[in-house]
């Protein structure tokens, strides 16, 4: 079974397990990883104030950003917020003057970034409108990997109570029941990926609450959290999933493909930074003296690389003439073995790296002197501690927690829920993801005479996938009191390969640091926390719950229009806009009404010649109509107008009486907007199940004068309901 409960070995009991009770911290917040889930995790808790500790086994931080993915893989700037949109902002200033001293190549990377040809692959016209590959070299899109570690450290300082333990790696829990409220931590012997401890260095971390911000789940599994590893079977709400064989080109399914399931997870890479400008005629230290151990040219032969193209070969348009190497998994990756990685130790995993690495040295070594790439080397300034190697494999995909809520392929793919082409709603959403539906191989390819590009499990499917939320429930793993896991979070292999990337992660990240730190102040565990409470510090740091394209961060109803959406009171459109500064109708104002007060729908006629029963807004704007609610608006009741009962007049059900045009998109001004709510307010509502009108305290805020605009009516009628 995919589905595994891990036993509690030895070492993860409470302390008297111990031969000799080792030195200890206490902290208010642990995280466990300094990836981009752990950066978040650390600004998000740093940011209320908590004592935090950040665990890190390397020099740097933000795993994969700063260990090989120099590009936003984000597939709308969108739905990217919170602590990435922050680091955006600074990668575009940072790189401001470069792009300004050397515009022919900051034209040409954009070049790369904005033709149809790069920025989708197979690119089916994505069925979202907002959707594009969003790492624009001119909007801070791409980044050398030193650059992104430096901006990442330089987010943290603003916050002391923060403090990162380099070189530092978690090796086992401490628990008390079902609850975990330690972590066992240990120094590395060296800089280089996955050293041994120094003899000597244990000690034990305790924490309010845990985060755990690593790709492959190991606090969690260690903490006794079931998980999955590799892929399901298919399923209705799973039509990708398990074994599967993609044409490219076509987007379709190949014979082959019998979804049956199996523990391969989404491939791994050892994502090499590259530099293409060396002079071979002045220096030559930048080429292989001699292959890696185990080399084999045959892995190689079929590489085909353009550099009229891009400016590096393979992948390119970094800064500097770099380029990010993303080609050495598909046809010169390893087999299975590496299927062992999620629940492998960490010796296991460090023989795996040096195997990476040398699959990748090997690829760089064939280009140089086989292929003749002599100005082509490894880059200089990136991770000089460690050879100038990234220090992780890039572990797409871990272990996946069975959390309080499983994301699964409906929740990526449009075409599988049942609102139109939306993924499903969640009230408790913590961010957002959008992304196409990415799986790598999960074994190199054996024969080209197969249709499928690049073998079993890989796919990139643009044209069914669709912005997603996180719901909070996904952070949080079964069995398990005061863990928080946003990386390797609940959700099935396809959903996984949509939500995996790292503009993502870090929105997850800082609301799980956000979430420990808050049941850390109130002495509760992270499954009591109320969503709201969670939720209000999101907006405040400025993280997207729900997707409208038009609604940055920095709208001055930004947090009006977040609230009022995860009500449901307003809802976007169906280019997913909302048109903030737009003038509010008459029908945008009664739907707004209706929803925001509960207002049953009562529809008793069809009282407008210009709303028939086929006008989006007729059940709201009838409903209104129903209660008596549009005088405001200049429809006074017509029974009024009648007088008493005339039998010869008014005998029989002939509903003759009409009110002619309602006008619905007519423009609604503040103050019959406030009127609107006022008269709503003082002649009370229908109280689900009792049969009497419920009063609401009339008191109003002052109404807004000027156009009204929608995001302004939102704002005002949030005040209005919270009077």
């Amino acid at each position: 079974m995919l589905t595994k409960i891990p036993l509690l070995l030895t070492l993860l009991v409470p302390i008297a397990g111990f031969a000799a009770d080792p030195p200890s911290e206490r902290f208010d917040v642990v995280i466990i990883g300094g990836s981009s889930a752990g950066v978040g995790a650390a600004i998000g808790a740093g940011r209320l104030g908590v004592k935090v500790a950040l665990i890190e086994d390397t020099p740097v931080l933000g795993g994969m950003l700063s260990n090989g993915i120099s590009n936003i893989d984000g597939y709308s700037r969108g739905s990217m917020s919170g602590a990435f949109e922050e680091f955006r902002q600074q990668v575009k200033q940072y790189y401001a003057e470069y792009n300004r001293q050397d515009a022919s190549l900051a034209a040409r990377r954009a070049k790369f970034f904005t033709d149809p040809k790069n920025r989708s692959r197979n690119d089916i016209r994505p069925i979202d409108p907002g959707s594009y590959w969003g790492n624009d070299p001119g909007e801070g899109g791409v980044w050398e990997p030193q650059v992104a570690d430096q901006i990442l450290k330089k987010m943290l300082t603003p916050y002391p109570n923060v403090k990162v333990f380099y070189k530092h790696f978690a090796s086992g829990v401490v628990r008390v029941n079902r609850r975990i409220v330690g972590v066992v931590v240990e120094q590395s012997a060296a800089a280089y990926a996955y050293a041994p401890a120094v003899e000597g260095s244990r000690k034990i971390f305790y924490g309010s609450a845990i985060v755990d911000a690593t790709h492959e789940g190991d606090i969690a599994a260690w903490a006794g959290a079931p998980y999955r590893v590799g892929r399901e079977a298919r399923s209705p709400l799973e039509p990708h999933a398990g074994e599967i064989y993609v044409q490219e080109q076509s987007a379709e399914l190949v014979i082959g493909s019998n979804g049956r399931q199996d523990p391969a997870p989404s491939g791994y890479i050892l994502r090499l930074g590259v530099q293409c400008d060396f002079d071979s005629t002045k220096d030559t230290a930048h080429l292989l003296k001699s292959p890696p151990p185990d080399y084999d040219r045959s892995r190689y032969l079929d590489l085909k690389f353009d550099p009229a193209r891009t400016p590096c070969p393979g992948f390119g348009g970094l800064p500097k003439a770099q380029a990010e190497w993303n080609g050495s998994e598909f046809r010169a990756g390893l087999d299975g073995t590496y299927w062992k990685w999620p629940e492998a130790t960490r010796d296991e995993r460090r023989k795996m790296y040096e195997a990476y690495r040398n699959v990748a040295l090997g690829q760089l070594y064939f280009l140089q002197t086989e292929r003749g790439y002599k100005s082509l080397g490894l880059a200089k300034n990136a991770w000089p501690e460690n050879g100038n190697l990234p220090y992780r494999v890039f572990t797409r995909e871990g272990r996946r927690i069975l959390g309080d809520q499983m994301l699964t392929e409906q929740n990526v793919n449009a075409f599988l829920g049942r609102d139109g082409l939306r993924s499903p709603f969640f009230a408790n959403s913590i961010g957002l993801a959008h992304y196409p539906i990415d799986a790598k191989p999960v074994e190199p390819k054996r024969d080209d005479a197969t249709p499928e590009m690049l073998g079993n499990g890989n796919m990139y499917l643009t044209g069914v996938t669709t912005a997603t939320q996180i719901p909070y429930g996904a952070m949080l793993p079964q069995l398990v009191e005061g863990l928080l896991v946003p990386a390797a979070l609940s959700a099935t292999h396809v959903a996984q390969a949509s939500i995996r990337q790292d503009p993502y992660w870090i929105v997850t990240g800082q609301a799980a640091g956000i979430a420990a730190a808050l049941s850390s102040k109130q002495g509760i565990s992270p499954r009591q926390l109320p969503i709201h409470e969670l939720q209000a510090e999101l907006l405040k740091q400025k993280c997207k719950l729900v997707l409208f394209y038009d609604v940055s961060a920095e709208h001055p109803h930004f947090a009006s229009i977040q609230r009022m959406a995860l009500q449901g009171i307003v809802t976007e459109r169906d280019d997913r806009s909302f048109g903030p500064d737009e003038p509010i109708t008459r029908a945008a104002a009664a739907e707004m009404l209706v929803k925001a007060f509960d207002l049953w729908t009562s529809v008793t006629h069809s009282h407008f010649a210009d709303v028939s029963f086929r006008h989006p807004s007729f059940r709201a704007i009838e409903t209104l109509c129903d209660h008596g609610f549009l005088d405001d608006l200049g429809f006074t009741p017509l029974w009024r107008k009648r007088g008493r009962f005339d039998p010869a007049r008014d005998s029989g059900y002939q509903a003759q009486e009409h009110y002619g045009n309602f006008d619905p998109d007519k423009t609604v001004s503040a103050a019959e907007f406030a009127a609107l709510i006022r008269t709503i307010k003082e002649r009370g509502v229908m109280s689900p199940g009792k049969a009497e009108f419920i009063r609401i305290p009339s008191q109003l805020p002052l109404a807004p004068s000027g156009l009204l605009t929608r995001a302004v009516a939102v704002s005002y009628l949030e005040s209005s309901l919270t009077k």
